[in-house]
């Protein structure tokens, strides 16, 4: 839907749809690195803070996902390969319950991408101090994309 009917619409409304930034919290920072791992989409920078991220079946939340199929059809684990050349930031509250999970995926990626483990937990108060450096980071992922 992003791709077919979101970007076009925005295209349809003279906006540069050339240069995509993905930027989601939690499932939706999970979202986001999943995305990026998708064919359909080309992103200049990727924000995930404090993405909830499983490793195994059975680990996730109920409605999560559909089921076990669903889980590994879109389990980021096995599509690390494919964020490699992403300008990437990945934060997570040290107190955050995913914060294991956080660390062990920003460790497995090469390069290990921008952000960290601070001071925190999976609220908006960690949300809301992490946004400005986040929206920095996409600016400047979006601007390097430009030549600029």
């Amino acid at each position: 839907m992003l791709a077919t009917e979101f970007l076009p619409l925005l295209g349809s409304m003279g906006l540069d749809v050339t240069r995509v930034g993905l930027w989601g919290i939690s499932l939706g920072g999970t979202g986001a690195l999943y995305l990026a791992t998708l064919d359909d989409f080309d992103p200049v920078g990727v924000v995930a803070s404090s993405p909830a991220l499983w490793r195994d079946e059975g680990e996730w939340q109920s409605r999560a996902y559909d089921d076990a199929a669903d889980f590994s059809a879109s389990n980021l684990w096995d599509r690390r390969d494919r964020l490699s050349d992403l300008d990437l930031r990945i934060d997570c509250g040290e107190s955050d319950p995913f914060a294991d999970r956080v660390r062990q995926f920003r460790d497995s990626l090469d390069p290990i991408p921008a952000g960290g483990i601070e001071p925190g937990c999976h609220d908006e108060r960690f949300w809301s101090r992490q946004t400005p450096a986040q929206l920095a980071f996409l600016g400047e992922s979006m601007g390097a994309a430009t030549g600029r």
